[in-house]
């Protein structure tokens, strides 16, 4: 309380006593400013709906980067997919918008964390460990002047992230950015995003297409949602070089390589018959994407099988029938 009152009428008369009291006004001051900045931060924290950055938050879980309408159905889709058998340790969010406490509230109690500062800056994305997360999802932010371009400023500063800190192709998160204009796709995947989503392109054939069959929306609507009662396209990859895939290697080796695609399917249904079971739709080699391919197309090490199941199909010694094989 001294320190807050000041000299009053006790007026130092030494140039020790002078001394002692600019030492003790100087104090004082910092020591309001320090507290009125404690109370403003908690006012700004209730008020915000975010959270200070964290320390590698998102390692080794997935990090949403933006705040949309469609982001809070993004992060209902992951939980689901988590209920459906794809793993993961956790959900982050970094954003510069405001985001309505009541819905943060909901969220933070499912394990989401909300996370403030800039989308794009190389110091906040190490600091909640962005380079350690298992996917990040860009969301386009619409009250930018330009969103595909800050969109691209972000994928720019997370792949020189990764060359900082020496985190190899094969284990960098995969990066999947929503871009507003589809003509700028090409140059978010030259910045370096794996993947390019455009909403428009997708609800043009979506479109197109319900004008001959009315219920294909619904196809899609299932195909596209996470759940205990829908269907879900999922990519089986096989057990090679180290790596822990969905189907062991005997099991690659032994009933499935070099088989026509038509005996695969087959073979890949009769192993899963009962409470999850799985239809062969596809292949993916390499870059490429075959599905129900025409020709005579033969498995092949290092393809991946895209498949429709209930969940995530997981593949065992013990349930390979004979007769698949």
């Amino acid at each position: 309380m001294y320190l807050f009152s000041g000299l009053e009428d006790r007026a130092p008369v030494t140039s020790t006593g002078w001394m002692g009291s600019v030492v003790m006004l100087i104090t004082g001051l910092l020591i309001a400013a320090y507290i009125t900045g404690q109370f403003a931060s908690e006012i700004l924290l209730h008020t915000s709906g975010v959270i200070q950055v964290t320390a590698n938050t998102a390692k080794r879980g997935f990090l949403i980067i933006g705040w949309n309408p469609r982001a809070e159905q993004i992060v209902r889709e992951i939980f689901w997919a988590f209920e459906s058998g794809l793993g993961g340790s956790g959900i982050t969010v970094l954003t510069e918008e405001k985001v309505d406490s009541s819905r943060s509230i909901e969220f933070e109690s499912q394990g989401v964390t909300f996370v403030s500062g800039n989308t794009f800056d190389k110091k906040v994305l190490e600091r909640i460990g962005a380079h350690q997360a298992q996917s990040v999802i860009l969301l386009a932010d619409h009250k930018a002047e330009d969103p595909d371009a800050k969109t691209t400023l972000t994928v720019l500063a997370l792949r020189s992230l990764y060359q900082e800190k020496g985190v190899p192709p094969n284990q960098r998160p995969r990066l999947c950015a929503e871009v507003v204009n589809h003509r700028k796709m090409g140059l978010l995947r030259d910045a370096g995003a794996d993947t390019v989503i455009c909403h428009e392109d997708y609800g043009v054939g979506l479109l197109a297409q319900s004008a001959f069959n009315p219920q294909i929306a619904e196809v899609y609507q299932q195909l596209l949602s996470y759940s205990r009662d829908t269907c879900e396209i999922y990519v089986m990859s096989s057990s090679c070089e180290g790596t822990q895939g969905d189907i062991p290697s005997d099991i690659w080796e032994k009933h499935l390589t070099g088989k026509p695609f038509a005996e695969a399917g087959i073979a890949l249904l009769r192993s899963c018959q009962g409470h999850n079971p799985t239809i062969l739709i596809g292949l993916q080699r390499g870059e490429e994407i075959l599905l129900n391919p025409r020709q005579r197309c033969e498995l092949q090490d290092g393809d991946k099988l895209l498949v429709i199941a209930w969940d995530n199909p997981r593949l065992e010694q013990g349930q390979w029938s004979i007769e698949s094989s």
